[in-house]
């Protein structure tokens, strides 16, 4: 910003003031996961993947129900034992989400 001295019309001067933004990350877009096949017999796998989300943050998955009926390693599901379990999916989030 350059301003002028109206009373004696000296100038230009220049004044130097901050400015701060606060810039939000963007919300996530859907994320939704897949397992291939959906049911699977004891010692028989399958493949899980996603499909959505934004940015550029991993996916991992992980066994958070009934950890004696299915194992993950990786994007690998394992049946362990006879039952159902729960598999989360999370994408971590990146420099803009």
């Amino acid at each position: 910003m350059t301003t002028t001295d109206s009373t004696t019309g000296n100038g230009p001067y220049t004044i130097e003031t901050p400015l701060v933004l606060v810039i939000n990350k963007q919300p996530q877009a859907g994320l939704t996961a897949h397992a291939s096949p959906e049911a699977i017999d004891f010692n028989a796998t399958a493949s899980l993947s996603t499909q959505g989300g934004s940015g550029t943050g991993a996916v991992t998955y992980a066994v958070t129900s009934g950890e004696t009926v299915c194992a993950v390693s990786g994007t690998t599901l394992t049946g362990i034992g006879v039952g159902i379990c729960t598999v989360t999916v999370t994408k971590a989030g990146d420099a803009a989400y």
